[in-house]
């Protein structure tokens, strides 16, 4: 049985906190607990974290931008433009940019996912937050800077 993710609001009576359960998460739910009862001993896992601040998409987003300094430099390098990405992906690691991570049967995070030569790979940009996205950015320009590439800057929203 796989997870449930999602998003909720924060109700505070007096000092207490709960959480309010969309009505069409509360079945779920239901039977997510009723799972974890009957299979997993009574017990079950979760996480709360803040929400993250979600990107914008198309034409003056990040994404828009990001993608285009790939583009330039899979044009001026001849390498494909998949491959620049995803080397573009495992440098920001080392500036913050999360790790693609493997997931069992049951939706729990293992490891991390390699490539072929052993290098983690980053997270799909559809998933990253704004500060995750700025790391990419930053890549693409130290990048470009050590090759001597000259990349044209569009405007970001």
């Amino acid at each position: 049985m796989k997870g449930i993710k999602l998003t909720c609001p924060i109700e505070k009576k007096n000092d207490h906190y709960s959480l309010k359960l969309p009505e069409d998460y509360q079945k779920a739910m239901h039977e997510l607990m009723r799972h974890c009862f009957e299979k997993k001993g009574g017990y079950c896992s979760f996480s709360i974290m803040a929400p993250k601040r979600t990107r914008s998409t198309g034409d003056g987003s990040q994404s828009h931008h990001f993608n285009g300094h790939v583009q330039q430099i899979a044009t001026c390098t001849g390498q494909p433009f998949e491959d620049v990405k995803k080397y573009l992906k495992a440098k920001a690691i080392g500036r913050g940019y999360p790790i693609l991570m493997g997931t069992d049967k049951a939706g729990n995070e293992t490891d991390p996912i390699l490539d072929l030569w052993g290098n983690g790979q980053g997270i799909s940009e559809a998933d990253c937050t704004v500060e995750e996205c700025c790391y990419l950015i930053e890549e693409s320009h130290q990048l470009a800077d050590e090759m001597g590439l000259k990349l044209i800057e569009e405007k970001v929203n």
